[in-house]
């Protein structure tokens, strides 16, 4: 890897990673730090525990990277620290997010699965062919709010849609997500 480039290939970047060096970190935050950051800010609405999830999110792919080699560096360090962020706003009842989050819209479409490793993985599989199902248009709308935790106005910049339709659409596919699911077995 050419140690002058600022942005590396991820494969470099996990090549080093597996050799244990430290730089792994500096192009890791170099290429992505600003997407991780915008993640945590979208979820825990505060710069320090936004900071601190980001700080946390370097630390755990530097102790899972290895075993793990992963193809797509950006969508795995998104994973970690949206992850990341989940947990501390579960842990810190006392900072409610307001009653129109996306967690508390996506809630009411989910089955609980009590934390078991088998059913949550029997419904990340389910939900990911949901998202293949949808065209391309809504499956963003639905990853860029549920995943990425980005506000309507947010979503409204960056599709130029009104915001009362942007919520219509989510409203429509929550519901098409639903039925899904109950089809395949979860019960809501």
């Amino acid at each position: 890897m050419d140690h002058d480039r600022l942005y590396a290939t991820d494969a470099e970047i996990v090549g080093a990673f597996f050799e244990r060096r430290e730089d792994a970190i500096e192009y890791t935050r170099a290429k992505y730090g600003k997407l991780y950051m915008r993640i945590a800010l979208s979820l825990t609405n505060n710069k320090e525990d936004a900071e601190e999830c980001v700080s946390d999110a370097y630390l755990k792919l530097w102790n899972a990277i290895p075993p793990a080699r992963p193809a797509d560096l950006k969508a795995y360090g998104s994973r970690v620290t949206r992850n990341i962020c989940l947990d501390r706003l579960e842990k810190n009842t006392a900072k409610k997010r307001a009653p129109d989050s996306c967690l508390v819209e996506l809630s009411e479409t989910l089955p609980d699965t009590d934390g078991d490793p088998a059913e949550s993985e029997e419904l990340s599989q389910a939900i990911d062919a949901f998202l293949r199902s949808l065209d391309r248009e809504n499956r963003v709308l639905f990853v860029r709010r549920y995943f990425y935790g980005e506000s309507y106005e947010a979503l409204s910049a960056h599709t130029g849609a009104r915001i009362p339709k942007i919520k219509n659409a989510l409203h429509r596919i929550r519901i098409r997500l639903k039925k899904h699911l109950e089809k395949e077995g979860f019960s809501i």
